[in-house]
């Protein structure tokens, strides 16, 4: 089997998982993947308590319209939330600190720049390397349309995918000197 020469959406969320834990760690913050909005809705009201960070990816775009160039722009999200539990002032978590843990909106800012910071390498050469585009956030709203308290940062990342198709090469439609098709460019499969 040959090295992926492409930035698989496994890959992102699992780079950016391991991102997220390096500056979350610090703030005793758990970070985990979710598949969908549905569970990223269960593993919100699993962890009521404490700071937790979600990321998920949502689907890539086409960017190019070509059928062979595999440009996509690929979309995620992580979610933020410190779980507020019963507070006297209810919103105050946004704003101001509680139990040495900075306000929710501090750590979006926060969230925000380390995201941006990170820089994807490429499979291909290995030294170059892409990065996110922040494209917003919000609170969270779960599918049902109730805003919950958590809030959702929004990204794109444009990367190259692999389309399981490869432009035959010159010498491969090349018929034999006999005159009969090859193998390769009569179809059949060894």
């Amino acid at each position: 089997m040959s090295a992926r020469n492409f930035l698989e959406p496994s890959d992102l969320v699992a780079s950016l998982a391991t991102c997220l834990e390096s500056w979350a760690g610090p703030l005793k913050g758990k970070v985990q993947v979710s598949r969908d909005g549905f569970d990223l809705l269960q593993l919100l009201i699993l962890s009521p308590v404490g700071f937790l960070v979600l990321v998920q990816w949502v689907g890539d775009e086409d960017q190019t319209g070509e059928d062979h160039a595999g440009i996509v722009t690929n979309h995620f999200k992580v979610v933020l939330s410190q779980g507020r539990g019963l507070n006297v002032k209810p919103g105050n978590n946004l704003i101001a600190e509680r139990s040495k843990m900075p306000p929710l909106y501090a750590l979006v800012s926060s969230c925000r720049a380390h995201v941006c910071r990170f820089a994807f390498s490429d499979p291909v050469d290995e030294v170059s390397s892409v990065w996110p585009a922040y494209k917003g956030s919000s609170p969270f709203v779960a599918p049902d349309g109730a805003a919950l308290d958590a809030q959702e940062l929004r990204f794109t990342l444009e990367t190259a995918i692999d389309l399981g198709t490869e432009l035959p090469e010159a010498s491969s439609s090349v018929s034999s000197s006999s005159g009969e098709p090859t193998s390769e460019s009569s179809g059949e499969v060894s």
